[in-house]
């Protein structure tokens, strides 16, 4: 019954949507050229095939296939009638919609494909730092409080020699991260499809400093997760999670929000609960960023001077 319940929510909104999307924008859009094809290819049962293009790892493809089975059993059994490859595809193409956020880590359609050259392993520790500032803006309520501000302080003051000592490291560790080890991505300078662009533009590079004045946000940013997760959960966890960001993001090169999205949801569902209230706010505040991203996406499109066909704006 949650199963059905949860496919009943989930269809009440997606469906509208994919339809809306699929009729203004009904060819496959950048990635998904490769992406679509390979979907299809789990959809009917060949998870051995990869195109070799697609420099995502499989795991995507794996959960989402996981997903439409749990969710539509009976359908899977009956293949026969190929209920189960129609529903599997469209699914993926429900996936697809989901261009916030939010929905990164089930995107098939988000996942910059292209030459793996361009996706080469770095030492980009200042990636690391992003995602720190990024998910404690993204849980406001939590971190970006005075109340939490305070809490900080008061534990800071509890051992004061030590965390003074860990306030110094971790800014100039920070300052080292952030002035060797920032990668500016060519994909994040020239391609003005994704909101990192802009955000990279007007605000990380408007001045030389700037990268330096945010160095004490990102500082503050992971003192406030750690501090706010060590209140639900053992130091071990917390070792093991800030360990685990780091594995999953110094490798990569490129600046995508999709990148912290599995790090981010593990971060939410072991934090600490809210008031209905602070969930509400933030809920919709998530909501109106999800409207917008998908009025922008149909409805200003653009063109490239160099390139023919149709551009749009997507994170």
């Amino acid at each position: 019954m949650g199963r059905l319940a949860v496919a009943a929510a989930v269809a009440v909104w997606a469906i509208p949507i994919a339809a809306l999307l699929d009729s203004v924008v009904p060819e496959p859009y950048m990635d998904e050229i490769f992406h679509v094809p390979q979907a299809h290819q789990y959809c009917h049962g060949d998870i051995l095939t990869w195109d070799p293009m697609i420099t995502t790892p499989p795991s995507p493809y794996y959960v989402s296939l996981i997903y439409v089975v749990s969710l539509f059993p009976v359908a899977c059994m009956i293949r026969v009638t190929e209920t189960f490859d129609a529903l599997c595809c469209q699914w993926c193409r429900l996936i697809r919609t989901r261009s916030s956020p939010q929905g990164q880590c089930f995107s098939l359609a988000l996942s910059d494909a292209g030459a793996k050259e361009a996706h080469v392993v770095s030492p980009h520790f200042a990636q690391f730092l992003y995602f720190g500032l990024v998910s404690a803006a993204a849980l406001l309520p939590w971190h970006f409080t005075l109340s939490q501000v305070l809490d900080l302080f008061r534990w800071f003051r509890k051992k004061k020699t030590c965390s003074s000592l860990a306030v110094l490291m971790a800014l100039g560790l920070s300052f080292i991260a952030v002035h060797f080890f920032s990668v500016t991505h060519l994909y994040l300078l020239a391609d003005n499809r994704h909101y990192t662009f802009y955000i990279w533009r007007k605000f990380i590079q408007v001045n030389w400093m700037m990268k330096y004045i945010l160095v004490p946000l990102y500082v503050f940013s992971w003192f406030s997760i750690i501090n706010v997760i060590g209140k639900s959960q053992t130091r071990v966890w917390v070792l093991s999670f800030v360990l685990s960001v780091a594995l999953v993001l110094v490798p990569a090169p490129l600046v995508e929000f999709r990148y912290y999205t599995i790090p981010f949801i593990i971060l939410v569902l072991h934090s600490p609960v809210i008031g209905n209230s602070k969930l509400l706010a933030l809920g919709s505040l998530y909501a109106a960023a999800d409207l917008f991203t998908l009025a922008m996406f149909p409805f200003r499109p653009f063109h490239w001077e160099h390139e023919p066909g149709t551009q749009r704006f997507m994170w």
